[in-house]
């Protein structure tokens, strides 16, 4: 498992840089975090959709609609600190269970 996870660090960066959100960083920081976390969104939902695992899909399209560039969702700082911590464990969760499942 743990040569798994060595091989599959990519899959952590989400995870990190909600993480690294909970701070008082510069706004172009979050910009391109809503960019980072969207993609990873929507590739998880889609591996998700391979596994037939419909509640972690549903878990990441939500995710993608809230932290989503284009119409973006305009809450107060301590809102999205929650929310950014929720969604890195929900990330970290996501991670195992792609590893667990995915054939390597």
């Amino acid at each position: 498992m743990i040569k798994k996870i060595f091989k599959n660090w990519y899959l952590f960066i989400p995870t990190i840089i909600l993480l690294m959100a909970v701070g008082d960083l510069d706004y172009g920081y979050y910009q391109v975090l809503r960019i980072v976390v969207i993609v990873f969104a929507i590739i998880f939902a889609l591996m998700f959709k391979a596994f037939k695992n419909v509640s972690l899909m549903v878990v990441m399209i939500i995710i993608a609609v809230l932290f989503n560039p284009i119409l973006p969702f305009y809450l107060d700082k301590d809102v999205w600190v929650v929310l950014d911590f929720i969604s890195s464990i929900l990330f970290l969760i996501s991670v195992f269970y792609i590893i667990k499942n995915k054939r390597i």
